[in-house]
């Protein structure tokens, strides 16, 4: 053991010359010691809620998840924000541009990362490589910090000195500790250890914490610099999303990483397939034929009237999940919130409804794909898992010019998803009348009592509705 007094916090033999501007900036931590640290400004109960809507999601559930999210700022108070789990269908964007409504955020899943709970750049201490051991000695004492990452120019962590490796380095014979704490830092570098992506899911990061002994990590952003550090501590924050559905409730049509997710909401007018959740939350869930009219209703009830471009929106999504009040599952309630909507954003409900379906209607444009999975919903029944969507339009002349080019898509689907049986539901407005093109078993396809106008193509008359009238029927053939 050496003989050599260990340094006081503040040791003689520091540069008398300030060093300070070799130290990255900076503003102090909340705490001080920033690997014990536990206040973070980016926690769930601080984080918006964000309402969004269902996969693939039609005009009711992007109008419903901007309305709603109005409703929970203007009126309820808190901070809401309206996004969407996919692209936007030619109907929404012609509702949209109507009223001069912007697009919803979109989220392509509600993952919480490393950008969530790690301590900033901007709340870190960080040394030049080119530096003084001293500079890094003080802070790593001053502060108590188990180690300090070691930048070059360019933010790069070059490596790191650790608080246990300077104890080390100065309890062993050699030069005098003056002489080792004025030469540069980076002779003294140890590895940096894992080091993640800012973008990277904590679920995935998890693994290789728990399998490591270090107490922080560096996060790095595109170019491979610090931007920031998790510890252990970080871990354990409440770092996930706060959600509202809406338009929906089971996991397999939500967006990805819902249940990663706190669903403090849920606002819908479709059967309850939710699970279990850990928490009692607010689920508001009426027979009516759109979610939009159960959020009209709110606004109703509150005494309070909509904006006409947000009345107009809010009639959009009714008009759409109903074909124009048409289909079986409208409700009184429906047309008596259409006609309020209406007056107020001085719209005649029917002229405008089909002014709108005719602007989304046409399948030239759009490739087979993008029909099926435009507005495609998918199920998990009975130990089978199948997907249903719906496209709606006028006349059918589009869909018998393209029957084989969509049946090879819909089979082509089934058997990527590995679904039990992939349907398309194809929905004249003008006649009521869907068209109902299937791909799968042959045996289930037998079962089905309906003309059959071509080779997996059946003719429902009357059938408007997925939720009320195709979905019950295929439950009860599985």
């Amino acid at each position: 053991m050496s003989t050599r007094s260990r340094p006081e916090t503040t040791p003689w033999f520091c540069p008398t010359r300030s060093t300070s501007s070799a130290i990255r900036p900076v503003r102090r931590c909340a705490s001080s010691v920033w690997f014990r640290a536990t206040k973070n400004s980016r926690l769930s109960r601080n984080k918006p809620l964000l309402v969004v809507g269902h996969r693939n999601p039609d005009t009711d559930s992007i109008c419903a998840a901007i309305s709603y999210a109005r409703y929970k700022t203007e009126i309820a108070a808190v901070d809401a924000v309206a996004c969407r789990a996919g692209s936007i269908n030619r109907q929404t964007r012609f509702a949209l541009d109507a009223f001069g409504a912007d697009d919803p955020r979109l989220l392509a899943d509600v993952l919480p990362r490393l950008s969530d709970i790690m301590i900033q750049r901007q709340d870190l201490l960080l040394v030049d490589s080119g530096s003084p051991l001293a500079e890094a000695y003080r802070i790593i004492v001053d502060r108590r910090f188990s180690f300090m990452p070691v930048v070059d120019e360019a933010g790069i962590c070059v490596g790191r000195v650790t608080a246990v490796g300077l104890a080390a380095l100065l309890d062993r014979e050699g030069p005098p500790i003056g002489e080792l704490l004025a030469m540069p830092v980076d002779s003294f570098l140890e590895p940096v250890g894992p080091t993640f992506p800012t973008s990277l899911p904590i679920r995935d990061a998890e693994l290789t914490v728990n399998r490591s002994n270090e107490g922080g990590f560096i996060v790095t952003d595109e170019r491979g610099a610090v931007a920031g550090i998790v510890t252990r501590m970080n871990f354990m924050t409440d770092s996930r999303f706060r959600v509202a559905l809406v338009d929906h409730n089971e996991s397999s049509q939500s967006v990805d990483g819902i249940e990663h997710a706190h669903i403090e909401e849920i606002v819908d007018h479709h059967r309850i397939g939710i699970g279990r959740t850990n928490t009692p939350i607010t689920v508001i869930n009426h027979v009516v034929g759109s979610t939009c009219t159960i959020v009209a209703r709110m606004y109703r009830e509150a005494g309070v009237s909509p904006p006409p471009a947000l009345a107009g929106l809010m009639l959009s999504g009714v008009l759409s999940d109903t074909v124009v009040l048409n289909s079986p599952t409208t409700t009184d309630t429906d047309r008596s919130v259409a006609e309020w909507l209406g007056g107020i954003a001085e719209l005649d409900p029917v002229e405008y409804g089909h002014a709108m379906f005719a602007a989304g209607s046409g399948l030239a444009e759009l490739s087979a794909d993008a029909i099926i999975g435009q507005d495609q919903k998918t199920y998990d029944e009975r130990g089978r898992r199948f997907s249903v969507s719906q496209f709606e339009m006028v006349g059918f002349e589009g869909f018998w010019q393209r029957r084989v080019e969509l049946a090879e898509a819909l089979a082509a689907r089934r058997a990527a998803d590995d679904l039990y049986l992939s349907a398309l539901m194809l929905t004249d407005i003008t006649t009521s009348t869907t068209l109902l093109q299937i791909s799968g078993p042959p045996l289930l396809l037998d079962r089905l009592a309906f003309p059959q106008p071509a080779d997996g193509v059946f003719e429902m008359r009357g059938v408007l509705s997925r939720k009320k009238q195709v979905l019950p029927f295929l439950l009860e053939l599985l």
